[in-house]
């Protein structure tokens, strides 16, 4: 594959954690909205995080909306505390590297193995029978972490384009 410069290798990565979020939060959000609508009641699959705070906040629709924001303030502090740490070792991987990089050697070969137990562990837990209310919150937490983190490269990239610009 073609050599890229700093600044597009991390403007890719941006983009490409940006649309893997982009995939899972609206996956996570059909499955906490189906668990939410009347209809959902003949469905023999359990839902157990809204079956527990539905009668604790006064309805269905209710407890949806509490544990979409618990989603989402989970996915942002995920993003915040861990994943800004791993963007920042990339990014510096990254500038590590001579100017313009294969794209291939953006990514060490532990984080790819990272990459690869996280998408098996969303096998599992999509193919083991666990509730679509639980994976309706893991898939809007882990999409909103990752559009955050997709964030944080975008803005490391505008960084670099901002200092390039004052030289």
């Amino acid at each position: 594959m073609g050599r890229m410069s700093h600044k597009s290798l991390i403007f890719i990565s941006g983009c490409l954690w940006i649309a893997v979020g982009m995939f899972l939060l609206p996956r996570g959000l059909k499955l906490l909205v189906a668990g939410s609508v009347p209809a959902r009641y003949f469905d023999p699959l359990p839902y157990p995080l809204l079956d527990y705070l539905s009668p604790m906040v006064g309805g269905i629709e209710t407890a949806a909306v509490i544990i979409i924001a618990v989603a989402l303030v989970i996915g942002y502090l995920k993003a915040r505390f861990v994943l800004s740490k791993t963007v920042k070792r990339v990014v510096t991987r990254v500038l590590s590297l001579p100017n313009p990089v294969a794209f291939t050697a953006i990514y060490g070969k532990g984080y790819l193995l990272l990459i690869a137990s996280m998408m098996g562990l969303g096998f599992v837990i999509r193919y083991t029978g666990v509730p679509d209310d639980v994976r309706g919150l893991i898939n809007v937490a882990i999409g909103s972490a990752l559009i955050n983190g997709g964030l944080i490269y975008l803005r490391c990239g505008f960084d670099m384009k901002k200092a390039e610009t004052l030289i």
